[in-house]
């Protein structure tokens, strides 16, 4: 079975369409423990990173070859927040943003997540 087909554990890359295809076996979990294990950017645990679980975020990742990760805001039972600077952004105030990363467990059967309703009618 490759890598691809086992889809047992994402590994961050430098960008999110990357992402999709960085899968790892569990055998393969030695070359990455290292990102696997709890430091100031992983106050909710390491063991959360999994499939189905929060999707691991890293200090300088890319998303979209437009926002840049700072820093981590904070962090819960559904997602984690982070602090990126928007690379295409030229104006001093609006330059940096929140992304939220969702974790893909938050949704499924009886589990019901308005999130991207109020985000909606936020924006409308």
């Amino acid at each position: 079975m490759s890598a691809r087909e086992s889809r047992d554990l994402p590994i961050a890359s430098p960008d999110i369409e990357e992402r999709e295809e960085s899968w790892i076996s569990s055998s393969d979990i030695e070359g990455v423990r290292d990102f696997l294990l709890p430091s100031p950017d992983l106050e909710e645990g390491a063991d959360v990173y999994r499939p189905g679980g929060l999707h691991p975020v890293y200090k300088g990742d890319l998303c979209h070859d437009r926002y840049e990760v700072l820093s981590k805001i904070g962090f819960g039972v559904c997602s984690t927040v982070w602090l990126v600077r928007d690379r295409r952004e030229q104006t001093e105030d609006k330059k940096f943003r929140a992304l939220k990363v969702l974790s893909a467990g938050c949704y499924g059967q009886g589990k019901e997540l308005y999130e991207r309703d109020i985000l909606k009618h936020l924006r409308d």
